[in-house]
């Protein structure tokens, strides 16, 4: 019986889902640098001078954050089902005989 290679199957075959995981991180990623962009100046104004003059770009910081927190869980959902898959079909796949 030939011995499998795990690792090479693991990235062999990628289904819809290992890619629907790694563009909703992507965007949760984008959504965190642009968030922490817009709020490093904010900070720098708030150590300097102890106010926020710009409420509104505070706002939008925190959306973008919260923004980046709704599209990361559907990422680390998405990744815990394409595995919780890839197990189930794992047993499968060992047990068929190789003439």
């Amino acid at each position: 019986m030939k011995a499998v290679n795990r690792q090479s199957m693991h990235y062999k075959n990628k289904t819809i889902l290992d890619w629907t995981a790694f563009f909703y991180g992507i965007l949760a990623l984008l959504f965190t640098i642009s968030s922490v962009v817009f709020a490093i100046p904010l900070f720098h104004d708030h150590d300097e001078t102890g106010l926020v003059p710009r409420f509104s770009t505070a706002i939008l910081s925190t959306g973008l954050m919260i923004l980046s927190a709704i599209w990361f869980i559907p990422a680390i959902l998405l990744e815990n089902v394409t595995l919780g898959h890839r197990e189930m079909k794992m047993p499968a796949y060992l047990s068929i005989k190789k003439e």
